[in-house]
């Protein structure tokens, strides 16, 4: 029954994903697209908490929904490009991009079908997130300060050239 419903919860996020990620990116309105992409790295992040990563899914949240989602809204709305944008429709680069896609896709499958033997086993070792917060504080805290003052630099450096569009 528990292998039934982690497989239930599993597809659900994996069609979820597929699904944001297509309306992220085939979406012209702005503001519609960055709400898929809310939805899309939120489910990343279920994902990795139901595949037992759950520091990498605190990470996930943090970083890419808490910090670059936020900043690709403001840029979003600071550029006062939020109905519409102009897409160019070239049936070369779709048919490229079609093709490349269906290749890697084709590998992808190849790859999972041609040694089903090899799976992963269930004896993982499991670091305690707790260790793993002690080591990134106490270790490489300044990186994460000097990313902190990056990411600062970059929203006022946004809204700066957002006011000089405007003037």
């Amino acid at each position: 029954m528990i292998m039934e419903l982690f497989d239930l919860f599993f597809y659900l996020f994996a069609s979820v994903i597929v699904i944001s990620g297509a309306v992220t990116v085939l979406n012209k309105n702005l503001i519609y697209a960055a709400f898929a992409l809310l939805i899309l790295l939120s489910s990343v992040a279920a994902m990795f908490f139901i595949l037992g990563a759950e520091f990498l899914a605190m990470v996930q949240i943090l970083i890419y929904v808490g910090g670059v989602l936020i900043l690709i809204v403001f840029g979003i709305m600071l550029t006062g490009q939020v109905k519409s944008v102009p897409m160019r429709e070239n049936f070369v680069y779709l048919l490229i991009a079609a093709v490349f896609t269906g290749l890697l896709c084709g590998l992808l499958v190849t790859g999972i079908t041609a040694r089903p033997d090899m799976t992963l086993s269930a004896d993982i070792a499991s670091t305690p997130i707790k260790m793993l917060g002690n080591l990134l504080i106490s270790k490489y805290y300044l990186i994460f300060g000097m990313l902190g003052v990056l990411l600062l630099v970059i929203l006022i450096a946004a809204a700066g050239m957002a006011r000089n569009n405007k003037e």
